[in-house]
């Protein structure tokens, strides 16, 4: 007995030798195909964010294929940490406020057992597609015998991917999942290589594999709830055709050991932001994706309508308030607000700033986008004021110019420095251009206005021109986690030209708002300078106030710029920026790249503010077709514009209110020519000159 006891065990050990050295001789085979690839090659083996509809309805066919005849649960998830109804009282955090990790999806390639490359499905289950005499898409459901990591040289995504991990983790750790953890160390000795050495970094095992790397649109949303501020996540349902993909966030929650709440509603995280407040954006193609029958793995659920999704979306991130634009049709295919637009504080909205070539009918969403800034301009913050939106151009072609400017042509590719990666006191930026190709020129004045307006942060480009044609960029292949113990601080900010006798008494300007912890404050202190004077920061005690009839973490704050000591004129820049320290030994600052970043503002002269206003005011685009907009540096009174033609006759009027940062003029009933702006602010009136042109 015990003699065939030791030669079952030792049957059973070489073939599982056998196996070990079959799979290996299989990976190195795929190794030595991929090895061959070029460039293009790569990019046709890895998948756009949006499924094909040429493919989409083959999807569900091939599912049913599989629960015929594969073990296959359509959710993987155990009710350990899952919740069945969400908190009482929750926070959806900005993706500006602080993270303690970013997790991010390497690229990899799954194969069968005969080496032939084949589109992961199911857990274990692929699909290979080939089309037929005809053109038709037709498929084969196979195992997938293993995954590769991209590691390859001629591959435009592992390069990326390296400099991306490098760069996170500057501020915290890189999650790195991976489906072929064998590649691990290969995977750090090719950082390494060239020059991207991971140092603070945890790769996260999936056993399951990957469909894609979009992390961003699978990667789960996390939420604070309770008077402790705990974390926890949301999860959306992701594509029906991307089950494994779908399914991790459960699996990184359980991991983790986070509690969880699963939505049925179908949503991508490229297509949501807020502000931090309960405010909530996210583009209607939500609608769309939610009105069919299909659900995870292609199984069958209940549509949703309008009313249903909206309702909930506020729902699941407890949102008091939604602003929903109308998605682009000329943006890769998605239809997420990530492609243009992005919350980069509380106050302003980084979007992006279409040249006059793309004023046409042959790309649409030239109207779609000034449309859409009306509609949030229509709309207060959370402090009662209009949103400010920080501009940023369009990138050009290669060759410096816009030569693709129809909606077909650019949704081949669809490029945008908007698309970024906040962590913490670091912004990550697409660019499209590299010492060698692209115009770098463009991509390094776009990277200045950013850093312009975006004061004190790291700004990092990373060449992307190999995501874009997939339809997408930084932000899509991140995903932020945010952090334990948060601060959460609500301050306006002073901008541009105050006005004396609203922000001056006594000598003094009041700096104030709240702030939250759930162990309290030990201190806070506000620092302010006039550069003009001084490049010293002066230093002020911030009072510290717990809330009436509120939780025990809610504070209330104020201190005050002694502006009498400042050795101040009319007009010079006052900067300040205030910091925080908890109970439990945690420093945070407002705005979160102090001390390197601060907020600036002057205090105008009483008797011409008007004219400091005045000055600051720009029209654009000038000439115009569709719209004019009138921009102002932080209106701080009402103002009336009126509209004449160039023999004098009223056209148009409208009412501006304080700090209401740009305002739209539709066109569309002008004729072309010359046209006059009387501006009215106070007792002060000025003429402005725009031209149509159609």
């Amino acid at each position: 007995m015990r003699f065939f006891s030791i030669f079952i065990i030792a049957l059973i050990i070489f073939n599982l030798n056998s196996y070990s050295t079959n799979n290996d001789e299989l990976r190195q085979k795929v190794k030595e195909r991929l090895n061959a690839f070029k460039y293009d090659d790569f990019q046709k083996l890895q998948a756009n964010k949006v499924i094909p509809e040429s493919k989409n309805h083959l999807y569900n066919k091939a599912y049913n294929e599989i629960l015929q005849t594969k073990k296959f649960k359509p959710n993987f998830q155990s009710k350990l940490h899952s919740m069945d109804s969400l908190p009482a009282n929750f926070r959806t955090p900005g993706e500006f406020e602080e993270s303690q990790a970013v997790l991010i999806s390497w690229p990899s390639y799954s194969f069968d057992k005969d080496g032939n490359f084949v589109e992961p499905f199911t857990p274990g289950v692929g699909i290979r597609w080939f089309q037929n005499e005809n053109g038709d898409w037709e498929f084969k459901t196979v195992d997938i015998a293993g995954y590769i990591l991209d590691l390859f040289d001629d591959s435009p995504y592992p390069a990326i991917w390296a400099k991306l991990a490098y760069t996170i983790q500057q501020e915290v750790p890189v999650w790195i999942r991976v489906a072929a953890p064998q590649d691990t160390t290969n995977l750090k000795a090719y950082a390494k290589s060239i020059g991207f050495e991971l140092t603070n970094y945890v790769f996260k095992i999936d056993e399951d594999g990957e469909n894609a790397f979009w992390a961003r649109d699978f990667g789960p949303f996390g939420v604070y709830y309770g008077d402790e501020d705990s974390l926890m996540f949301v999860i959306a349902e992701y594509y029906p055709g991307r089950p494994i993909d779908d399914n991790y966030p459960i699996k990184l929650a359980e991991e983790l050991g986070y509690k969880y709440y699963k939505s049925p509603v179908e949503l991508e995280g490229g297509n949501f932001m807020c502000d931090g407040h309960g405010i909530g954006i996210y583009g209607d193609v939500v609608y769309a994706n939610n009105s069919d029958d299909m659900g995870h793995a292609y199984t069958n659920k209940k549509p949703m309508g309008t009313k249903a999704v909206n309702q909930e979306m506020a729902r699941i991130f407890n949102l008091s308030e939604t602003i929903i634009p109308t998605s682009l049709k000329c943006d890769g295919g998605t239809g997420h607000i990530d492609i243009y637009s992005k919350i980069a504080n509380d106050e302003e909205i980084l979007i992006t700033k279409y040249p006059k070539e793309f004023q046409s009918t042959a790309f649409s969403d030239y109207f779609r986008v000034e449309n859409n800034k009306s509609l949030i301009l229509s709309k207060q913050n959370h402090y009662g004021k209009k949103y400010r939106f920080l501009e940023v151009p369009l990138p050009t072609d290669d060759n410096g110019l816009y030569t693709r400017t129809t909606c077909t042509s650019f949704n081949e590719d669809a490029r945008g420095y908007i698309n970024g990666l906040f962590v913490n006191k670091t912004f990550i930026v697409p660019i499209f251009s590299n010492s060698n190709s692209g115009n770098k020129k463009g991509d390094d004045e776009a990277l200045n206005i950013i850093r312009k307006n975006m004061p004190g942060y790291n700004v990092v480009g990373i060449d992307s021109r190999a995501l874009t044609p997939g339809g997408g960029a930084i932000h899509c292949i991140t995903m932020q986690i945010p952090a334990e113990n948060p601060v959460y601080i609500q301050h306006s900010q002073l901008k541009g030209t105050q006005i004396e006798s609203e922000v001056l008494n006594d000598g003094k300007i009041k700096i104030a708002g709240s702030v939250r912890n759930h162990s309290g404050f030990k201190n806070g202190k506000l620092f302010y300078r006039c550069t003009k004077k001084s490049d010293t920061w002066q230093e002020a005690k911030v009072e510290i106030v717990q809330k009436e009839n509120a939780s025990k973490s809610d504070f209330t704050f104020d201190s005050y710029i002694n502006y009498k000591e400042l050795n101040y004129a009319y007009g010079d820049d006052i900067e300040y920026y205030l910091s925080f320290e908890t109970n439990n030994g945690k420093t945070a600052y407002r705005p979160i790249s102090a001390p390197e970043g601060f907020y600036t503002f002057n205090v105008g002269d009483p008797t011409n503010v008007a004219d400091q206003i005045f000055n600051n005011i720009e029209l654009y685009p000038n000439p115009a077709d569709n719209y004019l907009y009138i921009k102002f540096n932080e209106l701080n009174s009402n103002s009336d514009i009126e509209v004449y033609d160039i023999i004098g006759t009223k056209i148009a009027n409208m009412q501006v209110e304080p700090n209401f940062e740009t305002i739209s003029l539709d066109l569309s009933k002008f004729n072309s020519g010359l046209y006059f702006l009387k501006i009215t602010i106070g007792n002060d009136t000025r003429i402005m000159k725009f031209i149509v042109s159609k």
